[in-house]
């Protein structure tokens, strides 16, 4: 097996499909609130975004987001999403701590996930 081979990660498209997003033309979605903080990554065109307020007196925020932008969603926080007028984005979440663990060997760093 070539060296290129080797280091090419394997995903499947049902994988890949968990977290990444295409919206067409004027298409909106809900990204409903979750118990962990996620990151929407914008990785071609133009979303528009309004998130949930911090407390029922505070008004939603809305911005535009361009490929490349990224912004957090904290936990408990929900969001709707609107191309404009058409975009790709990844919506990314951290792992509980309680699943990673990390170590330093010799100068390096690694980091494995557990599902205990």
């Amino acid at each position: 097996m070539s060296p290129a081979l080797m280091s090419q990660p394997q995903q499947s498209a049902a994988a890949d499909a968990a977290w990444k997003w295409a919206l067409a033309e004027g298409r909106a979605l809900r990204l409903p609130a979750d118990g962990r903080a996620r990151w929407l990554l914008v990785t071609e065109g133009r979303l528009w975004l309004t998130h949930s307020a911090e407390t029922p007196s505070q008004v939603p925020l809305d911005c535009w987001l361009e490929a490349g932008d990224s912004l957090e969603l904290p936990a408990g926080q929900d969001a709707v999403v609107e191309s404009w007028p058409a975009a790709r984005f990844e919506l990314l979440q951290a792992a509980p701590r309680s699943a990673v663990s990390a170590r330093t060997i010799a100068g390096t760093s690694s980091i494995w996930f557990s599902d205990r």
